[in-house]
């Protein structure tokens, strides 16, 4: 143990900040998204937004809200960017946060010592488990219906998981020093080869392979012909005076990229026709007029750029607008805390009360989830 937790020591000696990330991304990684929270505050777009959603995740969250309350800072602010990395599905969780095999890498001000001492005086009441992979505490907020695994690893970098064997792997990656996985890190530099012309810095870039897990899920859709074709993808958001966004599918047969291209405009065309009838939104109406969609021989390229003032627009327009994806999901999650309160399954939409046996057995820990104590 103590020849491990050296090794550990010297390794966060010799790599530190941002760059300890990619050592900690699991073996398995399909995509990374990483959101770059100072270039979104520095944009000075959806600040508010941000301020809201946050609020919503510590309402969702009684792990995270009483560890920002303990800690007396707002996390929100401190945290400058969020890495998660997937190993089964493209691009990061469900909106709601549910689901799949996820890492979580926060970057910021965090200090490794003040959190450090707040999580062990947790454990040490019994709010949190906590055991230790090579050493390094981890802890597992046993009482939350949501209980993800959790720990700081150095200054200004935290993880966090659902699945234990994700958090070993993060560690060990680290430990030793592994490297990401070539192919999508270059699908991740692909962002700063599409994106060469914008000289601000990117807010959301996304890449990914296209795992046979997505193949599957667009089996009986309309876009089953393309998916058995993608290999890869990325995104890059940039957030400025002017709006980019470039995205990029990569495919392995240049009459299947003709085919994409063919089939994305027809739908570009089809939502811009459902929103001429609709007649209420003439910033989406212009925002998806300036979206374009060109083939390459194997690469489809999206190309969307507007003006910062129709961003803006559209922000404002979502927030008033209670059928936006955006207010749909707060009402969904409002309406899950409201059913958690009654004690209803909050899984359950039409809110029967209480569970059905088959979610009680679902809701009890796995071997994977269940709580553990730091071995002598």
């Amino acid at each position: 143990m103590i020849a491990t937790l050296g090794t550990l020591w010297v390794t966060l000696a010799l790599v530190s900040g941002n760059e300890i990330n990619p050592h900690l991304y699991p073996a398995k990684t399909a995509s990374i998204v990483v959101i770059d929270f100072e270039a979104i505050r520095a944009s000075g777009l959806f600040a508010q937004q941000m301020a809201e959603d946050f609020e919503s995740f510590l309402q969702d969250n009684e792990h995270f809200r009483k560890l920002n309350e303990m800690l007396g800072v707002n996390l929100s602010d401190q945290t400058t960017s969020i890495t998660i990395c997937s190993s089964g599905q493209m691009g990061p969780p469900s909106p709601d946060g549910r689901g799949g095999d996820f890492l979580s890498i926060s970057n910021g001000s965090f200090s490794y010592e003040k959190i450090s001492k707040v999580l062990e005086e947790m454990a040490e009441r019994g709010e949190l488990s906590v055991f230790k992979i090579d050493d390094l505490p981890i802890y597992f907020n046993h009482r939350s219906r949501e209980a993800i695994y959790f720990g700081i690893v150095d200054d200004g970098v935290m993880i966090a998981s659902s699945k234990k064997t994700t958090i070993e792997d993060a560690i060990k990656g680290l430990t030793e020093l592994r490297k990401p996985d070539e192919t999508l890190m270059k699908r991740l530099e692909w962002s700063a080869e599409d994106t060469k012309d914008v000289e601000i810095k990117p807010s959301v870039y996304l890449a990914g392979v296209f795992p046979e897990e997505a193949r599957k899920q667009l089996e009986d859709s309309p876009l089953r012909e393309i998916a058995k074709n993608v290999i890869g993808y990325n995104l890059t958001i940039h957030l400025g005076d002017k709006v980019y966004f470039r995205g990029r599918l990569e495919l392995d047969d240049e009459g299947a990229t003709k085919r994409a291209e063919k089939m994305f405009n027809l739908f570009t065309s089809l939502i811009q026709t459902s929103i001429k009838n609709r007649g209420n939104r003439n910033d989406m109406l212009e925002l998806f007029g300036s979206l374009e969609i060109k083939a390459e021989k194997k690469d489809l390229h999206f190309d969307l750029t507007a003006p910062k003032s129709l961003i803006e627009q559209v922000s404002e327009n979502d927030r008033k607008d209670p059928n936006s994806p955006r207010n749909r999901m707060r009402q969904l999650r409002a309406e899950r805390r409201e059913r958690e309160a009654k004690g209803e399954n909050p899984d359950d939409k039409k809110g029967s009360t209480g569970r059905s046996e088959s979610k009680a057995e679902e809701s009890k820990p796995t071997e994977d989830s269940t709580t553990e104590k730091s071995e002598n």
